[in-house]
């Protein structure tokens, strides 16, 4: 059984993104002040010699970041949600813990992203759904290890936060 797959239709972040805007879709136009309800701010990606269009939706609690894709063709390509408002399977949502994600799933990857000190972790049978972690409790040294597993980090570990793509 799947990350995902109780997903019931209350459900706000799915494996293809938010009930407004789903990966592929068109990139909302730029120099919008709002935007499906929110207001919005363009913003431009720049990393690894790469910058890429971007869409900053601001929600009472936190953010939401649209991402064009790296080819510059108009498309959503990633949603970053920063935001405890929006969640997965109406429990998981930016400020839940480690101790919350286990029981959702048993094949966990986790990934460590040292350029921003978090930890990607994923379903292997839900993988376009990414809980970016920060463990402030364990040392580095953990995290660089293979083949980490999610129940070694610090069950109070909070998701800052979730990315479709």
């Amino acid at each position: 059984m799947g990350l995902l797959s109780a997903c019931g239709a209350g459900s706000q972040i799915t494996e293809r993104g938010l009930k407004y805007v789903k990966l592929g879709d068109p990139m909302p136009e730029a120099g919008l002040n709002r935007w499906k309800g929110h207001a919005v701010t363009d913003t431009l990606f720049d990393e690894g010699g790469f910058s890429w269009r971007g869409m900053v939706l601001k929600y009472r609690e936190g953010q939401v970041l649209i991402e064009e894709d790296f080819l510059k063709q108009g498309t959503v390509n990633r949603i970053r949600v920063e935001s405890p408002q929006l969640n997965v399977k109406k429990t998981i949502a930016v400020g839940n813990t480690v101790a919350d994600l286990l029981p959702l799933a048993k094949d966990w990857d986790v990934l460590y992203l040292a350029d921003y000190g978090l930890l990607d972790v994923t379903s292997l049978s839900d993988y376009h759904i990414h809980f970016l972690i920060r463990d402030t409790e364990n040392k580095q040294e953990l995290f660089e290890k293979e083949g980490l597993k999610l129940q070694e980090l610090s069950p109070s570990a909070q998701i800052v936060s979730i990315v479709i793509m």
